[in-house]
């Protein structure tokens, strides 16, 4: 099921960034290299229907919606709450997902407006995580940020 699958990804994604990404970033920062980073996540969803796809104006490969700023919490305890909670906020409202233990990720598919039908219908998830890498720098007492957004985890299932 799409749940289970995106909820291993999450656990996947979330253990990446926590116990490698957050180390070599702190220490980057430690060393000089930068000042500063951001993390930005988002989802990209996509189906090979082509009855969804022509409904969403879109070609086959095509996203059929894009969900941007995805939580991505840093620490541990966010993480672990993040992770283990059931994120199903429509228990009384959608008898078909009742009784189904939400994760993250498929709670902000829920939520992104598309119909049971198109849900259903969904054939890939992409999960794209982004760090920002920043660097101050000083001009005329001023200060300017400078970002360079790489591209450092993205996973398609």
């Amino acid at each position: 099921m799409l749940n289970e699958k995106l909820r291993t990804e999450e656990k996947s994604m979330y253990a990446y960034c926590l116990n490698k990404l957050l180390p070599f970033i702190k220490d980057s920062i430690i060393q000089k290299d930068i000042d500063d980073y951001n993390f930005d996540a988002d989802l990209s969803v996509f189906s090979k229907d082509k009855a969804i796809n022509a409904k969403y104006d879109v070609e086959e490969g095509d996203s059929i919606i894009e969900i941007g700023h995805w939580i991505l919490p840093l620490d541990k305890e966010d993480q672990e709450f993040f992770l283990e909670n059931d994120w199903n906020e429509w228990r009384n409202g959608i008898p078909e997902i009742k009784h189904l233990r939400l994760c993250y990720a498929m709670h902000a598919i829920w939520e992104s407006g598309l119909s049971i039908e198109d849900i259903l219908e969904i054939d890939d998830v992409w999960m794209n995580m982004r760090v920002d890498f920043q660097s101050f720098i000083k001009k005329d007492d001023q200060e300017q940020l400078y970002a360079s957004n790489i591209k450092y985890f993205e996973k398609h299932f």
